[in-house]
């Protein structure tokens, strides 16, 4: 059934559970079996109707990782989604809920626009699966006339299994002599910096400059972008961005969207290395490293290195408060994140937001190694449904957490994979008022 004529709104109709979906489906059978798609048609522009009140826009939903659309677009319009078999939309703008049951859920698989993009080729592998109440503005659907043999439909709604979950504590009973034979790879030679600063601009929020350090290794150098708010006098208290995985994939620092602005506007300063293998940033004729990899294993070593000589060359600044250091990490950033800090002690807050606890095929690189002998106060973010990250596992992971039960927080948002941003900047600012320094209140 075409909906072109609805020039209202040609996409997708989406925020809803997987229960009112079957029933839209059903309905549309029975209307064009009896001629009656008009009526189908205005039931579909209602719900469109109602759903466009407060539908948030892409910056609700988190740093990184959207197709670049702010919400659902008209078939057509994302031509990278299609399928090789002229399929519009495969991947993106909203899922797709399927009949296939995963337990008491469902797969939505496809991704939608304020998912990370990673979501289409991570469904496989980690069965993107919701509560068939679920309501998240990217879920939709798609109808389409099936006509193959019974028996070829029954083999297609079989039930599907998620992977199994890992036992985070037994991964992460590590021995003090095993440990130590991993911490030792993280250290360097406290060579010269050799810095170079940039100025690169400032606006009513901040002033942004680019440094270029030495690396702890032979090359390429360390480019440093430090962000210093308006909002705060010197000495500044800073915190140390480490983004999602996807930065490995973008080749330019410039196309990454992310939002660090309400640590400028509560007076905190932010710096963001350019960690080794993020935004092409790598040896000359490297490539992006499959995991599993040596080559893989020696860049994430090289990245922790990154950010203990960023630190290294801030704590020569005197505008900057070296006794307050804060540490903001998200997804795989935040995986790393706890290797840094077992190793980096340094730092006196953390926030792990959405902490990723697949497992790694090489334990000295394994994040779950090193929770236990994290001592820095952290602070963990998660989604109580996040596809890619099992609660159990996140649960798991924080019990791990080396730091004092005072000194260690979890909070658990009624989201997926990206926290409410009110939410996080809320406990964001509060844990970092409770663990720095603070001069006044921000």
């Amino acid at each position: 059934m075409s909906l072109d004529h609805l020039e209202e709104d040609r996409r997708p109709v989406l925020d809803r559970q997987c229960e009112d979906l079957q029933q839209i489906a059903v309905l549309v059978a029975v209307c064009q079996n009896a001629q009656l798609g008009q009526l189908v048609d205005e039931l579909i522009l209602k719900l469109k109707t109602m759903q466009r009140k407060g539908i948030p826009l892409r910056e609700e939903y988190g740093p990184d990782g959207s197709d670049g659309h702010a919400y659902a677009s008209a078939p057509g319009d994302i031509i990278w989604g299609d399928s090789p078999y002229g399929v519009a939309n495969m991947a993106g703008n909203v899922r797709e809920w399927v009949f296939n049951a995963d337990g008491n859920r469902r797969l939505s698989p496809g991704g939608a626009w304020n998912d990370p993009d990673y979501t289409v080729r991570e469904v496989h592998n980690q069965m993107f699966s919701l509560s068939p109440l679920d309501r998240q503005a990217g879920n939709g659907l798609r109808l389409a006339l099936i006509r193959d043999e019974p028996a070829a439909i029954a083999a297609a709604r079989v039930p599907v299994s998620s992977p199994k979950l890992r036992d985070i504590i037994a991964a992460g009973q590590v021995s003090d002599e095993v440990f130590e034979a991993y911490r030792i790879n993280f250290e360097y030679d406290r060579k010269p910096l050799n810095a170079a600063t940039e100025f690169l601009g400032s606006d009513r929020l901040m002033t942004h400059e680019l440094i270029e350090i030495d690396a702890a290794y032979s090359s390429p150098r360390l480019p440093i972008h430090l962000y210093l708010p308006t909002a705060a006098s010197p000495p500044y208290q800073v915190v140390l961005y480490w983004p999602a995985s996807i930065v490995k994939e973008l080749e330019r620092y410039e196309d990454f969207i992310f939002q660090f602005d309400f640590l400028l506007k509560s007076g905190l300063a932010v710096a963001f290395p350019i960690y080794y293998d993020a935004f092409g940033r790598r040896e000359a004729g490297a490539t992006v490293e499959s995991t599993g990899t040596a080559a893989s294993r020696d860049a994430t070593i090289r990245a922790v290195k990154d950010l203990r000589r960023a630190v290294d060359y801030l704590e020569t600044r005197p505008d900057i408060d070296t006794q307050n250091f804060a540490f903001f990490a998200h997804s795989g950033g935040a995986g790393i994140g706890a290797i840094a800090l077992a190793v980096e002690p340094r730092f006196r807050a953390a926030v792990f937001y959405t902490f990723p606890t697949r497992e790694q095929s090489q334990a000295d690189i394994d994040p779950v190694s090193y929770l236990k002998r994290i001592r820095t106060p952290v602070l963990m973010i998660s989604g109580k449904f996040d596809p890619f990250v099992p609660l159990e596992e996140v649960r798991s992971a924080f019990d791990l957490i080396g730091a004092a039960p005072s000194d260690k927080r979890m909070i658990i948002a009624p989201s997926g994979h990206y926290a409410p941003y009110d939410l996080l900047v809320r406990e964001s600012l509060a844990w970092y008022d409770e663990k720095l320094e603070i001069p006044g209140k921000r």
